[in-house]
């Protein structure tokens, strides 16, 4: 039982950035992966290696590699 397969993702840690990219390297395509704080500027770099993020507020967001996901999380 790996990161690979897990659904759904909730970071809320002292290491998010390293979370992020965890995430990003292991998940599956339709996985979402939650950010809490997501509208610290630090954290946007790790964000942005996925191709779709959803802001649900200034520190909440969403980001997933499915396009499909993305479009039902908005």
């Amino acid at each position: 039982f790996g990161l690979q397969n897990i659904d759904l993702y909730f970071i809320d840690s002292r290491r998010r950035s390293d979370c992020l990219y965890a995430c990003y390297k292991s998940c599956k395509e339709d996985a979402i992966v939650c950010l809490h704080d997501a509208g610290r500027q630090s954290y946007h770099e790790a964000l942005s290696r996925f191709p779709h993020v959803h802001f649900f507020d200034e520190n909440f967001a969403a980001a997933t590699k499915s396009e499909d996901i993305y479009n039902r999380l908005k």
